[in-house]
C-alpha cells in the first residue's frame, strides 16, 4: 500500500552516516561580529602593515581604515540609513576596497556593478533596490552619472579619488576626496548587526534574468574564520586580487585577506587580460595566495617560468572554484611552484562564496575530474531525491546545501526565494 518513494533505501546506520556523520561540521565562530570588524581589529594591531596595493599606490592598514572611516562618516552625515543599499560603480581597485569597507562601516550594504555592463542592466538593478547612493572613481564617474540620469532615486555620487570640489551636478550631487578629507578618520560607532545584509551579488541565473543573492554579515564571518584558520592565512601572505567585484570570490579576497592581516595585491583589468603579465606579477610581487576560477589560472600555464626560477618559491596556496578543474592543472602548477597547495572549492553564491573543499593531493591518472570535497565548518551537504529523501552512496541525486553558510535569499523575489530556500527536513 506504500508509494515507492516512501520505502527506505538506507539502513539506519547508512542514513546516520550520510545525514549526520559526513555533516559533523559544527564549530564555534565569532558570530556576533560584522564583516568589516576583523579588518578594524587588524588595523588597530598593526596599522603600519601594507593592506592593499596596485603596484603604483599602496595603503597601510591604518591609512585604509582612516579613508574607509571618512567614507562611512560622509555617508552617515548625508543620510544613509542602516541597511540601505549603496552601489559600487567601479572596477576592482584600491578605491573599491576603501569604498566597500566604508559602506559596511556606515551600516549599509554594497551592490557591485561592472562598469562594462549595459546601462539598462545596471539601472534596472539599482531601480529595483531603490538605491540612492553610488561610490565610484574618476575613471568611472561618467558611468555613474549616466546611471543617475536613468535611476529615479540615485542622487548622491561619491567619487573617492577625485580631488575637485564636486557639488551639484546635472542630476544630483557629487562628493569628492575634498569633502572626504573633512570627515573624521576615527572608527564610527557600529551601525549594523550580524543578521543585516552585507552585500548583494547579481547573477544571470539559469533564466538569463539577473537575480540578486543577498548575504548577511554572519555567514561571511563563518567563511572568513574557516578559510583563515584552516589554511593558516596571516600577515605574511600576499593575495593577488584578479576577480571581478561582481563574482563572489572577491568577498573573500577583500574581507577575508584583510581580516588575516594579509596584503591584497590588486591586478588591473589590463593586467588580467594579459596572462604573461599576470605571471610576472605572481613572481615580482611575491604572491603567496592565488584565488580564481580554473580557466583564469589555466591561461597562465603556457607562460609559467621554468621550475626553480627565482620567485617561484613564494606561492603556497592556490584556490580554484566556480567551474570544472582541468585534471592536469594541479600537477602543472606544482611542478613550477613546488610549495603550492592546490585546493578545490565549491558551493554556490547562495551559500556565501564556498561551502566545501578538497585539498588536491596525488591525482590519479584515470580521474575524469577532481573530487568535489567535503562541507566546510557549519555547512551541511545532502544528496537527495525529488522527495528530499537521502540517496544511498553512489546513487545520483540533487545536491542540497544547508547550515550557517546560507545566504538570506533573492532580492525583491520572494517567490524564487521560497522555491529555492526551503526548510531542512
Amino acid at each position: 500500500e506504500q508509494r515507492l518513494w516512501e520505502l527506505p533505501l538506507l539502513t539506519e546506520e547508512e542514513r546516520r552516516q550520510v545525514v549526520e556523520g559526513w555533516n559533523d561540521t559544527p564549530k564555534e565562530y565569532e558570530e556576533g561580529l560584522c564583516a568589516h570588524q576583523p579588518f578594524e581589529a587588524q588595523a588597530a594591531r598593526a596599522p603600519e602593515l601594507v593592506a592593499v596595493s596596485d603596484g603604483k599606490k599602496e595603503l597601510s592598514y591604518g591609512e585604509l581604515n582612516r579613508r574607509a572611516n571618512q567614507v562611512a562618516h560622509l555617508l552617515r552625515k548625508q543620510g544613509l540609513k542602516r541597511g540601505e543599499w549603496v552601489a559600487i560603480a567601479m572596477e576592482r581597485s584600491v578605491e573599491a576596497v576603501e569604498g566597500i569597507l566604508g559602506v559596511l562601516k556606515a551600516g549599509g550594504a554594497y551592490v557591485p556593478l561592472e562598469p562594462e555592463w549595459p546601462a539598462e542592466r545596471s539601472a534596472g538593478i539599482l531601480e529595483s533596490l531603490g538605491v540612492k547612493w553610488a561610490l565610484t572613481r574618476k575613471g568611472q564617474l561618467e558611468v555613474a552619472q549616466e546611471l543617475a540620469r536613468r535611476v529615479s532615486g540615485l542622487r548622491e555620487l561619491v567619487c573617492v579619488d577625485e580631488e575637485g570640489e564636486g557639488g551639484r551636478q546635472e542630476v544630483g550631487r557629487v562628493w569628492t576626496r575634498q569633502q572626504l578629507k573633512e570627515q573624521s578618520g576615527e572608527n564610527p560607532p557600529l551601525n549594523a548587526s550580524p543578521e543585516q545584509m552585507a552585500y548583494v551579488i547579481f547573477t544571470s541565473g539559469s533564466t538569463g534574468k539577473p537575480k540578486g543573492v543577498m548575504v548577511q554579515h554572519r555567514p561571511v564571518i563563518n567563511l572568513v574564520e574557516w578559510v583563515n584558520g584552516t589554511y593558516g592565512v596571516g600577515p605574511g601572505d600576499r593575495l593577488l586580487f584578479v576577480t571581478s567585484l561582481c563574482f563572489d570570490l572577491s568577498v573573500y579576497d577583500m574581507l577575508g585577506a584583510l581580516a588575516a592581516g594579509a596584503r591584497v595585491e590588486v591586478a588591473s583589468p589590463a593586467e588580467v587580460r594579459e596572462p604573461e603579465r599576470l605571471v610576472e606579477l605572481l613572481v615580482e610581487r611575491g604572491v603567496t595566495f592565488w584565488d580564481s576560477a580554473p580557466a583564469a589560472l589555466q591561461q597562465l600555464v603556457p607562460y609559467l617560468p621554468k621550475p626553480g626560477s627565482a620567485g617561484t618559491e613564494a606561492l603556497r596556496l592556490v584556490f580554484l572554484s566556480g567551474d570544472w578543474i582541468p585534471v592536469a592543472l594541479p600537477d602543472q602548477l606544482r611542478k613550477v611552484f613546488t610549495r603550492a597547495r592546490v585546493i578545490s572549492l565549491g558551493g554556490a553564491t547562495e551559500a556565501t562564496v564556498w561551502s566545501n573543499h578538497y585539498p588536491i593531493g596525488e591525482v590519479e591518472p584515470g580521474w575524469p575530474s577532481i573530487p568535489y570535497g567535503r562541507p566546510m565548518q557549519n555547512a551541511q551537504y545532502y544528496v537527495l531525491d525529488g522527495h528530499l529523501n537521502p540517496m544511498p552512496v553512489g546513487v545520483r541525486g540533487d545536491l542540497y546545501i544547508g547550515g550557517d553558510c546560507l545566504a538570506f535569499g533573492y532580492a525583491k523575489d520572494p517567490e524564487q526565494t521560497a522555491e529555492r530556500f526551503i526548510p531542512d527536513p
